[in-house]
């Protein structure tokens, strides 16, 4: 059909170069630019939680998270991370841009634990379980993050589990809100913090 296309335009348009007969139909630009069109509106009232609490609402029992043999709905999902949630805020009164390092490896426990950070209001700092020790202690150091999430914290935290509630915790989280703090290498040998908020992640 496109070689139709350009015989249609040689024939019928022979002043025009060949190099600028355009061989794609009107129905096909059309198409193209109707595909093309991804532009939406940004959600600049919205926050990581406002937005997974509402998908929580329209897919509750959609899968969420699939690691290994185990496997999360939107639901489950929701009602873990909301017993960390408040754990965190009765236990290390957690407020506001608080900070929490969680070193774990990939997987359902990590997910929980990002979301259980975000709904108790502080924000995330992610430490890698192969960093070299004196990286690890630097993070923490530069931090001063009040707990850090890891396998012995949550050995501790499902002897207790079943005491906290499911419900979403009642607090406000504005787009500005810090989310997570990510470490890269610094110029001067140090790692270098920098921070994210929710808008520059929704």
């Amino acid at each position: 059909s496109h070689f139709k296309e350009v015989l249609h335009q040689f024939v019928f348009s022979s002043e025009i170069p060949l190099k600028s007969l355009d061989y794609i139909s009107s129905e096909e630009k059309a198409i193209l630019e109707s595909f093309n069109s991804t532009e939406v509106n940004y959600p600049s009232d919205e926050t990581i939680i406002s937005l997974f609490e509402k998908q929580v609402l329209i897919t509750p029992d959609h899968i969420a998270v699939v690691y290994e043999d185990i496997s999360l709905t939107y639901f489950e999902l929701n009602a873990r991370s909301n017993q960390l949630a408040h754990y965190l805020r009765e236990k290390y009164s957690i407020n506001g841009d608080d900070l929490i390092c969680i070193e774990l490896p990939r997987s359902d426990k990590m997910i929980e634990g990002i979301l259980g950070i975000l709904k108790s209001g502080g924000a995330y700092v992610p430490i890698d379980v192969d960093y070299p020790q004196d990286r690890k202690d630097y993070i923490l150091a530069d931090t001063n993050s009040k707990v850090t999430i890891d396998e012995s914290f949550l050995l501790d935290f499902e002897l207790v589990r079943n005491y906290y509630s499911t419900e979403n915790v009642d607090i406000f989280i504005r787009p500005d809100h810090l989310a997570y703090i990510i470490y890269t290498s610094g110029t001067t040998g140090n790692p270098k913090g920098v921070m994210i908020e929710h808008k520059n992640v929704v």
